[in-house]
């Protein structure tokens, strides 16, 4: 993966995190771990993506991207254990985008929030 399309896929995961207005420590080390991930500085400055964006934002990744920005924006709404109204919408959005059922969707955030 190049570093814009690593770039693209971390602002996306940064419009998670913060679309609650607040990155618990936990997202905070979800989000490093990606960069890192992606070759990426852990300073490395991002605009994050918001609900309003995403479907363009999506557009412009290559579509085996798509799949795996799903996955971690996913894992990176379930960070910190809760996933918030303004997260799941989001991951809605992408989710529609791809053509993905929400009863997928569902099951994968069962699988990354931690059990009980």
């Amino acid at each position: 993966m190049n570093e814009e399309t690593g770039r693209r896929v971390c602002a996306l995961i940064a419009g998670v995190v913060c679309s609650d207005d607040e990155m618990s420590p936990e997202e905070r080390r979800f989000l490093k771990r990606v960069l890192e991930k992606f070759g990426l500085e852990t300073d490395t400055a991002l605009m994050p993506t918001y609900a309003e964006d995403v479907a363009a934002e999506l557009a412009q990744l290559p579509e085996a991207t798509r799949w795996e920005a799903l996955d971690l924006v996913i894992q990176a709404a379930a960070a910190d254990g809760k996933i918030v109204p303004a997260e799941r919408a989001i991951v809605d959005t992408i989710a529609a985008e791809l053509g993905v059922d929400q009863d997928v969707i569902v099951e994968r955030f069962r699988r990354a929030l931690p059990a009980d």
